[in-house]
């Protein structure tokens, strides 16, 4: 499982050596990380475009992952978990 961070800088640095997940708490929150990941940010339906049941996934660095995403109780919902 990706690790949690907070920040987005912290996520940023730790991304170079494994998976990262950032929760958003809404889509204007998205639109702030996307923002200053230089990513699209908008959205059809409140979902971010390049989303997948919410979470977006980029490789900033090439390797490993940063996930955006909403909180993890809204993820198992949203996958019948």
């Amino acid at each position: 499982m990706a690790q949690l961070e907070t920040d987005l800088t912290k996520a940023l640095a730790t991304v170079m050596s494994r998976d990262v997940r950032v929760e958003y708490a809404s889509f204007n929150e998205f639109k702030q990380l996307a923002a200053q990941l230089k990513i699209m940010d908008d959205e059809k339906a409140g979902i971010p475009r390049t989303a997948y049941r919410g979470v977006v996934e980029i490789r900033p660095h090439g390797d490993f992952i940063l996930f955006l995403s909403p909180p993890l109780n809204d993820l198992k919902s949203a996958f019948h978990l």
